[in-house]
């Protein structure tokens, strides 16, 4: 599971994304060298917010997509995040 250490406060999260469709995403992501799982939440489309290499540098596929309001897909970030964090992983690339 992809840890990045960064994010935005639940507060910033709810002001930014309050009235947008909010999806929470989990991808597989990989290149020749590594394979990992990214969770994640994006008021954009999946494919908008890893539009470019700088934004995701490694081939991906969608897992699942759940969408619902920013709490909720916030909320259940974190609940996947703390359930999987033994499993966490930093990936070579940024």
């Amino acid at each position: 599971l992809c840890n990045y250490g960064r994010g935005w406060s639940k507060e910033q999260w709810l002001n930014y994304a309050k009235n947008k469709k909010c999806i929470l995403y989990i991808i597989n992501c990989w290149n020749n060298e590594e394979q990992f799982v990214k969770i994640g939440i994006t008021s954009d489309p999946i494919k908008i917010r890893f539009r470019d290499n700088r934004k995701m540098p490694y081939n991906y596929n969608v897992l699942k997509a759940m969408y619902g309001t920013a709490e909720a897909v916030w909320n259940l970030e974190k609940e996947y995040h703390e359930k999987y964090n033994p499993y966490s992983y930093r990936p070579i690339i940024n």
